[in-house]
């Protein structure tokens, strides 16, 4: 069973670090537009901050709940994330 930090793979292999990027910048560019510190983002999506780094750096696709999370703090429509 995952839990909420487990991560997940959605993409083939071969695409799945571009997705990571792709998944990563844009929440980043999100956070900022939105004025947001990586610790208050973590807070309100109730996750630590080195897991958010890492989803934001491309090191680690989130869980689908994770994210569903992330996009609520963030005031935004899953979909952002995964488009393209």
């Amino acid at each position: 069973m995952l839990s909420d930090h487990s991560p997940i793979i959605v993409a083939p292999i071969g695409d799945e670090q571009v997705l990571r990027s792709r998944l990563g910048s844009r929440l980043r560019r999100l956070r900022k537009e939105r004025g947001l510190t990586m610790m208050v983002l973590a807070s309100r999506a109730q996750c630590s901050q080195s897991l958010l780094s890492k989803v934001e750096t491309g090191n680690l696709l989130p869980s689908l709940p994770m994210l569903q999370r992330l996009s609520r703090a963030l005031d935004a429509d899953m979909s952002y994330f995964l488009e393209g």
